[in-house]
């Protein structure tokens, strides 16, 4: 057998980062986020965070039960302001409605 096929350069293990996590599951799996007792268990607490614009909520509510116009990055959104709530609002155009999520919001008229 030739010599250069019978050679194979090891390379070291790469330790510097560590392995990604599997899906569904946290980055930081330290005892901090799990509740006391748990032990062993793999049960891990659900946090939800909603960025919360208050200003912006504040205006909107002054136009609760009025026509507006909503440009959202999907295109323009035309109806009745049903009710603002803490990451979206609910709209009402030809009798269907619609949830338009906050971060999705350009502007409204």
């Amino acid at each position: 057998m030739n010599s250069y096929y019978s050679y194979v350069p090891a390379w070291p293990a790469r330790t510097t980062s560590p392995a990604a996590p599997q899906f569904g599951l946290a980055w930081n799996t330290s005892s901090a986020n799990r509740s006391p007792g748990d032990g062993a268990s793999h049960s891990r607490e659900t946090k939800y965070v909603a960025i919360v614009k208050p200003k912006f909520m504040e205006h909107l509510k002054e136009y609760q039960g009025k026509k507006i116009t909503v440009m959202t990055t999907g295109g323009k959104v035309e109806g009745k302001l049903d009710g603002v709530f803490i990451d979206h609002l609910a709209l009402t155009s030809h009798d269907k409605k619609f949830h338009v999520l906050y971060h999705q919001i350009i502007y409204f008229v």
